[in-house]
């Protein structure tokens, strides 16, 4: 693991972990995805390599992972190295908003599933990208976290990660999000504090430089 990606959040290095993990045996993989993905429509039937600029806030990690997983296949290393990193801030993000610690762990399944069957080039070229885009103070990351800051914190309803964890098979389910939670401060917490992004007064790129492809 690139030394700078171990003091990143931990959702960074389980992708590095499942990106690493990609030559395991048919018996140590993933047996596939929990029903409750596959039962209530939360996982998409990708057939496209999502463009990063075409991606919203309604775009849940259950819907991105599927589609990096394509950019790989299809050799676009650039959007199969953005799209995980955007899918790991989505998952932190709803951890910070699901109150139920026991389902937070799906995202890191969504990780193993789609991102640890790879070849070795494959992952080679995917961490290869995915190192360059993080690294700390460079102009990739500022770029990266300019594009971030202005797509904002996700705004769809987080029940791919609500219906994994013990409080889903409970009568009286809580609110997806504590009742002072501040959806905007969290975000761009997040990306200072995990992602390293520079605070929003101190970018270095203006808005019309950062156009994701």
């Amino acid at each position: 693991m690139p030394d700078q990606w171990q003091a990143k959040w931990p959702l960074l290095a389980w992708l590095v972990i499942a990106l690493a993990s990609s030559n395991t045996s048919a018996a140590q993989q993933p047996s596939g995805l929990p029903e409750h993905l596959m039962r209530n429509g939360a996982i998409s039937i990708q057939e496209a390599c999502d463009r990063v600029a075409d991606l919203t806030t309604q775009s849940s990690p259950a819907n991105i992972y599927p589609s990096a997983s394509k950019c790989i296949e299809l050799g676009n290393y650039s959007n199969a190295a953005k799209l995980p990193v955007l899918a790991a801030a989505f998952g932190r993000f709803d951890m910070l908003r699901v109150p139920d610690s026991t389902s937070h762990q799906v995202v890191q399944i969504l990780q193993l599933h789609y991102m640890q069957n790879l070849s070795n080039d494959q992952r080679a070229r995917v961490n290869f990208e995915i190192e360059k885009l993080t690294r700390k103070n460079s102009v990739e990351l500022d770029d990266f976290c300019d594009y971030m800051r202005r797509l904002g914190p996700p705004k769809y309803d987080p029940s791919y990660m609500e219906d994994h964890g013990m409080n889903a098979f409970v009568e009286e389910r809580k609110i997806s999000s504590p009742s002072n939670f501040e959806g905007e401060k969290a975000w761009n917490a997040l990306l200072v504090n995990e992602l390293f992004c520079k605070p929003k007064n101190m970018s270095t790129h203006g808005s019309e430089r950062m156009k994701p492809t």
